[in-house]
C-alpha cells in the first residue's frame, strides 16, 4: 500500500513534476520535498478531519493542509 492512493492520479503527477524539477537543481530540497509531502499525506491517514475547511462553487465543501516542512 502506498500512501498515493489515497490522492488523485492528477495531484500525484504535480507532486512527481514538483519532485523532477526540484531533482534537477537541488536533491537534497527534493528529497525533504518528498519527506515533508509523504509525512503530510501520512498525518493526514490517521487524522482526515484535520484541515482547514474550504468552500468551493466547484467541490463545494473540502478541507486543505499545507505541507508540513
Amino acid at each position: 500500500m502506498t500512501l498515493f492512493q489515497f490522492i488523485t492520479p492528477e495531484a500525484e503527477r504535480n507532486i512527481e513534476d514538483i519532485g523532477d524539477y526540484l531533482e534537477e537543481r537541488n536533491a537534497s530540497a527534493a528529497r525533504r520535498f518528498a519527506r515533508s509531502v509523504g509525512d503530510t499525506i501520512a498525518m493526514l491517514c490517521r487524522n482526515p478531519n484535520l484541515g482547514e475547511r474550504l468552500h468551493t462553487d466547484l467541490l463545494g465543501e473540502i478541507r486543505y493542509r499545507t505541507v508540513i516542512p
